[in-house]
């Protein structure tokens, strides 16, 4: 029976994280070693930790962030299998483990296998699904996409290792960075099950840091084209690559509110590439314009309408 060790880190989601705690704990399988790593949070999130007892092992770090969280104890676990789960995010059904685990031990040449993932609002509700798809390599460079929902990925420890485990200079995106890292190599499978939900919320550090995802965007595929300067096939597409990318920077500094970053970031496509869409540049142009991207939002809502 393979082993596994699942992780969350947390820092003040005492509202959330026993919702978290109760989907791994109500887990079918068995051999699950689990960790809650705190922050140090300032809420009550001790008291919830407290309150399981033995069910499960939790410390406290000052001075940790989240990559590093998640290392400490990767790198010390011995199971086969590791995984994170944030606290504000749960498994889908007991099951998910379970499912996770006999892909795994049947195919060996698998080092990273995810799930469907959707996303829910604050109570819990779902509001949608994480655009989940096969892992390509080529394709997800070329693109410049993330086809892996971080909640429903299970990992083995050995390959984690090999790629000496997350990036700890990455705050927002060291998920991502991971999986290009390990799937340059390696065989990526996907399941076309939903194993994870995926909460946003006001607190959440996926609508509240967009411009560091913005800037980390840049720099991974920046090294990506310094560490593989010699693949043909980047060589070829180098120019398409880096102008998605910063057409994909540009877009989320529109949505942070840092209109000028997304500006740069337009002008660095096009000196890439000038074959970006008509839409590209009319948000181009609308950054310039107080006011001017809310009212060509409402202008697209209104043409769906029709």
């Amino acid at each position: 029976m393979l082993s596994i060790t699942i992780v969350t880190p947390t820092y003040n989601q005492a509202k959330y994280l026993p919702e978290t705690i109760d989907s791994v704990l109500n887990q079918t399988y068995q051999n699950i070693d689990y960790w809650i790593i705190n922050g140090p949070s300032t809420d009550n999130t001790e008291g919830v930790l407290e309150a399981y007892g033995d069910k499960i092992k939790w410390e406290t770090h000052a001075h940790m962030g989240q990559a590093d969280a998640i290392n400490y104890i990767w790198k010390k676990c011995n199971s086969d299998i590791i995984a994170f789960i944030n606290s504000d995010d749960v498994y889908m059904h007991s099951r998910v483990v379970e499912e996770a685990i006999e892909y795994l031990d049947d195919n060996n040449d698998v080092a990273i296998v995810y799930g469907r993932c959707v996303f829910t609002d604050e109570l819990g509700f779902i509001t949608g699904e994480y655009g989940s798809s096969g892992f390509d390599y080529e394709t997800v460079v070329l693109t410049c996409s993330n086809p892996i929902p971080q909640p429903s990925t299970f990992i083995r420890n050995d390959i984690a290792k090999k790629y000496n485990y997350l990036d700890d200079s990455y705050k927002f995106s060291l998920d991502w960075e991971f999986w290009l890292r390990v799937g340059k190599e390696n065989k990526i499978a996907f399941i076309p099950s939903v194993w994870a939900t995926y909460r946003l919320h006001n607190q959440s550090k996926t609508l509240s840091q967009l411009s560091i995802a913005a800037e980390e965007a840049v720099r991974i595929y920046s090294n990506i084209m310094i560490k593989d300067e010699n693949s043909q096939y980047l060589t070829q597409n180098k120019n398409i690559i880096m102008r998605n990318v910063y057409v994909l920077a540009a877009n989320l500094y529109i949505k942070s509110g840092k209109k000028y970053e997304s500006v740069k970031c337009y002008i660095q496509a096009i000196k890439y590439d000038a074959n970006i869409s008509f839409l590209e540049y009319v948000k181009m142009f609308m950054t310039f314009l107080p006011g001017a991207y809310a009212i060509v939002k409402w202008l697209r809502k209104l043409l769906r309408k029709l």
